[in-house]
């Protein structure tokens, strides 16, 4: 029977957690489960309860107040385990220790805990957990003392030097990561160090012990001088290559990673690094967490934790509602994961909406010296894929509103979904939306009288001056020959359109009961109407209001723009 088969027979893993709202969550022994949620939240404290837990049950934390042990393999796979795993020592005692990397237990002692471990592993807890927090991952890295090959294996590097596949598949990763190899250094003497390359081969007649090869190796530069990105990413790594270990707990493993290398970390956990482990992150990084989950993984399970003064809170983001997003490619390519870093999250139509009013909300925390809020905004590329982001979004816990130009209300759907998904009951403002749709159409469209046309157009053509019609004046003339419907020009005039009486009473219900939920339209019409002296759309109208706009605190004409913005965020 191989080592590795002993391993895969014997563990010991989560099988429920309870937090401190009551709330339980059920795992497998090959749970990948990614702790997420705003700052302060409770994610790296739910990582220190759960191994307290492990250790002994009368523990109970702030964050996971209890969890469920589960253990598999008998008591003879067990000592076959240990075996496997440690070298065995005799003194005067009856049984033999089991010494191995981070252990040294007395068989009676490890047999009485594998017996009870379901009230805590204590004296097994180094053999089968390895917690890594952000400082002790980068001490992995540095020179270790050697140990002859008949000796258990004292350091992760250890198990690196004996096995050409575990350095191969390092060199793989290393190499993604940062366009470079490892290198052991066997000939190091009573350390053995890692050094860091480009490129080194043995030539022609030597191996990996040959002089020529050792002194070109010693010029390379080693691994524990390195930056904190490089040594906590090959940290990371090794600590998978402990054989024993069968529940690894990781607090934000994308910390000192530029965005690819977080990303590619992600992928590599979920994908080859952690079969047959439990694993248990935190995170705050969505490079990581889009990493995890390029991989379409039905092991990730990704949980959000929100507090409520002493009480955490959960919500899963399921691996359906995941696939959903993933099979989605604007959506997966939004930065729509990242509000579940943050308290609160506003959606809105576009990149050049988020910018707006981002930098609307900066500069009224500036001008009334507020702290800013966490609050991201988020772009969905158009109406259609906010019902989609808005039921992500709360199935987590996330506060959620949405802002959208007033046109919105010129479709049943995507208007339906969007209110439904944020809590509200269509069937309370169907009838008043019908009413309301009816009165709008009905103005029909706009008429082009001949007379009119004939004035404006002489009008623009007595400004050229030139052989040619230039270019703004062709704009013109095009746009005075468009036919404009009633739901067009509503978006072009705002609230300001609707017709005095029913319509404008149904108007003012859908608008409040819109806005209880976290709807929020545009009552000028679009965003482009908050600032009428600036003549363009989209980005452009975003980039010259912003740069023409010097002081957007005390801006008269942005007056609209910051009350709209307060209402939705304060």
């Amino acid at each position: 029977m191989t080592k590795n088969h002993i391993n895969d027979k014997v563990s010991v893993f989560v099988e429920e957690l309870t937090f401190s709202s009551g709330e339980k969550v059920r795992l497998k022994r090959d749970s990948i489960t990614v702790f997420v949620g705003p700052n302060n939240a409770g994610k790296s404290v739910a990582l220190k309860n759960i191994i307290e837990n492990l250790n002994t049950k009368n523990n109970r934390g702030i964050v996971i107040n209890d969890l469920q042990i589960s253990k598999q393999g008998s008591e003879k796979e067990f000592i076959n385990f240990l075996s496997f795993n440690a070298k065995k020592e005799h003194n005067s005692n009856p049984l033999p220790f089991y010494k191995g990397y981070r252990f040294n237990v007395y068989e009676q002692n490890a047999i009485d805990c594998w017996r009870d471990c379901k009230n805590g592993i204590r004296e097994l807890d180094n053999i089968f957990i390895s917690f890594l927090d952000t400082q002790n991952r980068l001490g992995l890295v540095g020179p270790v003392d050697s140990v002859a090959l008949q000796e258990q294996p004292q350091h992760p590097i250890h198990f690196l030097e004996r096995s050409e596949a575990y350095l191969k598949k390092f060199n793989e990763y290393f190499q993604k990561a940062f366009g470079k190899k490892l290198f052991l250094n066997y000939r190091a003497g009573r350390q053995t160090p890692l050094h860091v390359g480009e490129k080194l081969i043995c030539r022609k007649g030597e191996d990996r012990v040959s002089d020529g090869y050792v002194k070109r190796l010693e010029k390379l530069p080693f691994l524990h001088d390195q930056g904190d990105g490089m040594k906590s990413f090959v940290g990371i790594l090794l600590s998978m290559v402990i054989p024993n270990n069968s529940i690894l707990l990781i607090d934000e493993p994308e910390a000192f990673l530029h965005p690819p290398q977080a990303r590619l970390l992600g992928q590599m956990l979920a994908q080859d690094l952690v079969k047959n482990k439990q694993l248990f992150l935190t995170t705050h990084n969505e490079d990581f967490l889009n990493g995890l989950l390029d991989v379409n993984n039905k092991r990730i399970r990704v949980i959000r934790i929100n507090r409520n003064k002493d009480v955490n809170n959960i919500h899963e983001l399921n691996s359906k509602r995941i696939k959903k997003i993933w099979d989605d490619p604007i959506l997966k390519y939004s930065n729509i994961l990242s509000g579940l870093f943050h308290k609160k999250v506003i959606i809105c139509e576009s990149d050049s909406d988020c910018k707006f009013y981002s930098a609307i909300l900066d500069n009224i925390c500036k001008g009334k010296k507020l702290s800013i809020p966490d609050v991201l905004f988020i772009n969905m590329g158009g109406k259609d894929r906010i019902p989609i982001a808005v039921n992500s979004l709360k199935s987590l816990g996330v506060p959620v509103s949405v802002i959208v130009d007033i046109d919105i209300l010129n479709n049943k759907n995507p208007l339906k979904k969007i209110f439904t998904f944020l809590g509200g009951d269509w069937d309370e403002i169907e009838n008043d939306w019908k009413i309301f749709f009816k009165a709008i159409t009905s103005k029909g469209s706009q008429q082009l009288n001949v007379k009119i046309i004939k004035k404006e157009l002489e009008k623009s053509l007595n400004k050229v001056t030139t052989k040619n019609i230039p270019l703004s004046v062709a704009k013109e003339i095009k746009k005075m020959l468009t036919v404009k419907n009633s739901w067009q020009e509503f978006k072009k005039s705002g609230k300001n359109y609707v017709p005095n009486g029913e319509a404008t009473k149904k108007y003012n219900i859908l608008q409040s009961a819109l806005a209880k939920e976290g709807l929020f339209i545009v009552e000028v019409g679009e965003l482009e109407n908050f600032v009428k002296s600036i003549d363009c759309h989209g980005p452009k109208w975003v980039n010259k209001v912003l740069g023409k706009k010097k002081d957007l605190f005390k801006e008269p004409e942005l007056k609209g723009a910051r009350e709209f913005i307060e209402k939705i965020v304060f």
